[in-house]
């Protein structure tokens, strides 16, 4: 399960939030996959890490460490947690009973790592919002006055799947999984 935290007044350039996050992940040799909102300036982001090979997908131990950045720079949330968690417990149970206990040994060698990394990616995060305070400069555009900008407490996003939802949402629409 996942965590997130809300962030306000902190006018925050996000899109440089979601490079720092991407950056951290291809330092810890993660594979790095990114999307984000194609509207300007982009209100979510979704950064997806992961580290893929035979040994992890049969030992179970093939997770995603995913980040989700979304709102505007005054008012954001982040939240950050690991994926594909049960996938393939069946196939390291077998595994496990065929190596004596060694498949779910290193499937949970595997999750402390994941939780590990989650942790420090946590602390890079509060520590880059910090340094990244008042970082946001709107674009002047002549003859525009105001953006509107649909507030975080409108919506939210599936941690597992990046689908938009309402605030008040228990379950994700698409993928199911239950939001905290």
């Amino acid at each position: 399960m996942g965590k997130d935290e809300r962030f306000t007044e902190f006018n925050v350039d996000l899109e440089k939030l979601a490079d720092h996050v991407e950056k951290y992940g291809k330092e810890k040799g993660f594979e790095v996959g990114v999307n984000k909102d194609t509207t300007a300036p982009p209100s979510w982001f979704q950064i997806q890490m992961h580290k893929k090979g035979l040994f992890r997908t049969v030992t179970g131990t093939r997770r995603s460490l995913d980040c989700v950045i979304r709102g505007h720079p005054e008012d954001f949330e982040v939240a950050v947690g690991t994926g594909e968690w049960g996938k393939n417990i069946a196939a390291a149970g077998l595994i496990g009973v065929l190596t004596v206990g060694g498949a779910i040994l290193t499937m949970g060698v595997g999750t402390v790592t994941y939780k590990r990394t989650e942790s420090q990616l946590w602390g890079g995060i509060r520590a880059k919002i910090e340094s990244l305070r008042n970082s946001h400069k709107p674009e002047a555009k002549p003859g525009l006055r105001s953006i509107q900008v649909a507030s975080a407490k409108d919506v939210r996003f599936c941690t597992k799947c990046g689908e938009e939802l309402p605030a008040t949402a228990k379950f994700c629409d698409v993928c199911g999984i239950k939001l905290r």
